[in-house]
């Protein structure tokens, strides 16, 4: 699932939920849930699909590395804004810090990204 989700292949993603032998909550070898990989591949279209799947138990998880959904968008995303907010509106926590202590306001202000710090700062 999580590789059909990097791909951008929604029918996939919902043939796998719909069948019952993958959980949309399930995680990777390193921790990672659909949330991450969506995050990190810039699919933030599908974010709220997956929270309407019952996704939602795990959008705030954090990897084994100690990072959530939201500090991957953050800081890999290639459209960073556009999957911040889907993951912000879908209820994501961004006072949860990830990898390193930092939270997502920190890793944008950080990186120069001026309108994700205001919107994580409107959400947080």
């Amino acid at each position: 699932m999580h590789m059909a989700a990097m791909r951008n292949d929604q029918e996939k993603v919902f043939e796998l939920a719909a069948s019952g032998h993958v959980s949309v909550t399930a995680t990777d070898a390193l921790g990672r849930t659909l949330f991450h990989h969506l995050a990190a591949a810039s699919r933030s279209a599908m974010i709220p699909q997956i929270v309407a799947l019952g996704g939602d138990d795990v959008i705030d998880a954090q990897d084994h590395a100690g990072d959530t959904a939201l500090t991957l968008a953050v800081s890999s995303a290639a459209d960073a804004e556009a999957c911040v907010r889907a993951l912000l509106e879908a209820g994501a926590d961004p006072s949860i810090p990830g990898r390193g202590g930092l939270l997502p306001v920190e890793l944008a202000d950080l990186a120069g990204q001026r309108a994700i710090a205001s919107l994580l700062r409107e959400y947080g």
